[in-house]
């Protein structure tokens, strides 16, 4: 499991949710989301010890409470634009 997959998935998820609900909220979700803070940068980043694929489950899910599937869609979209190859058990369920 390589965490720079799954950091580079959640900045991108993150990015495209910006567009959609704006940035402060989007930004306001992330808060909501154990094992995820902002780096230096002010990108979502893992914490240390975070299992990357239960953090954007997560991050999914809590973008789902506030827009639905629309923003799962969203999220899946993100993935596959990435260029990033994630093998089917790489991906959380709310990612397939």
């Amino acid at each position: 499991m390589d965490p720079n997959k799954y950091q580079q998935a959640i900045v991108v998820i993150t990015k495209e949710q910006e567009k959609i609900i704006g940035k402060n909220l989007a930004r306001l979700l992330i808060h909501g989301v154990s094992n995820l803070e902002f780096d230096q940068n002010g990108n979502p980043a893992l914490t240390e010890n975070a299992d990357p694929k239960e953090v954007l489950s997560e991050l999914v899910d809590q973008y789902a409470t506030l827009f639905g599937r629309a923003s799962i869609e969203v999220s899946k979209e993100a993935v596959r634009n990435l260029g990033e190859t994630f093998s089917s058990n790489e991906l959380p369920e709310n990612l397939k």
